[in-house]
């Protein structure tokens, strides 16, 4: 009787490892795609206490694509452009910038409220590269047409954002960060965002 007892009990712990590793595969299956981020929400809590946000309407976005592969990788291709004037509306001003984030990604659970499995991602953020572009400023020296490029690389694990799966769908995916730690330089982000499958 009590074989029997251990034997159903190993039976039972077998079966639920094989259905939380059957459901992990089937998210990464979804979750591995090519996205477009539709919205996108960013609240900066500074190291001063102050705040700031961002969101996808601060900007004319011309690209925002995040390709997860199944392979454990991701690329994060963002363009935008920025308009403003300056010296009262006497020099226009275009700004154009294209980001480039490159990384690993895993999906982990974990036993949530009610004891419910919820499911975060890993993002590793290994490399970051960004162009900026200023054009507009004609004939004045003080805004002249200029481009820089700044890139940063990573060692793995040193820059990771958990994101919490707040809803996964076919061909939706709504993402919000739940790792509020600070960065190297003490500020803290909130990042919400909607991604849909790429037509």
């Amino acid at each position: 009787m009590k074989q029997l007892f251990h034997y159903t009990l190993s039976l039972v712990a077998a079966f639920f490892v094989l259905a939380m590793t059957s459901c992990e595969k089937k998210s990464r299956e979804k979750v591995a795609n090519t996205w477009s981020v539709i919205s996108y929400y960013e609240e900066t809590t500074h190291a001063d206490g102050s705040t700031s946000t961002f969101s996808g309407s601060n900007s004319s976005v011309n690209l925002n694509e995040l390709i997860i592969d199944m392979d454990g990788t991701w690329t994060w291709y963002k363009k935008s452009t920025f308009t403003t004037t300056v010296f009262g509306g006497s020099v226009f001003l275009t700004i154009k910038t294209d980001e480039t984030k490159k990384g690993t990604w895993s999906s982990v659970q974990k036993l949530g409220e009610n004891n419910f499995i919820e499911e975060r991602l890993l993002f590793n953020t290994l490399s970051e590269s960004t162009t900026t572009t200023q054009t507009g400023g004609g004939a004045n020296p003080n805004f002249p047409d200029i481009s820089t490029t700044s890139s940063e690389s990573y060692a793995e694990g040193e820059k990771i954002t958990v994101y919490k799966i707040d809803n996964l769908s076919k061909n939706s995916l709504r993402l919000e960060t739940e790792n509020k730690l600070p960065d190297s330089s003490g500020d803290v982000k909130n990042i919400k965002m909607t991604l849909v499958v790429m037509e």
